[in-house]
């Protein structure tokens, strides 16, 4: 994988979903996985692959789960966020 197509995906997870909401790591995330960002950007990858690179990141401190008020739930949610001074170079 190219760091072209790791930090587009970055970039589309740290801008969050275009109704307000973040993406989400967890295991039971449907409409906010971010492994199906990396699979947008990375389609010759699997959902397992797709799954590690996020794990890899957050394990990382690249992504990071914030706080934040979900729009669409309206309640307080876990999203990720990108830590810019860890993007892959």
């Amino acid at each position: 994988m190219s760091s072209v197509q790791l930090n587009a995906a970055l970039t589309e997870i740290e801008a969050g979903m275009p109704n307000g909401q973040r993406y989400s790591d967890a295991s039971k995330a449907s409409t906010r996985a971010a492994w199906t960002v990396v699979q947008r950007h990375c389609p010759d990858r699997t959902e397992v692959q797709c799954r590690e690179i996020v794990r890899t990141w957050v394990r990382n401190g690249v992504l990071t789960n914030e706080d934040y008020n979900d729009p669409v739930e309206r309640k307080a949610r876990k999203g990720l966020r990108l830590d810019p001074e860890k993007r892959p170079s």
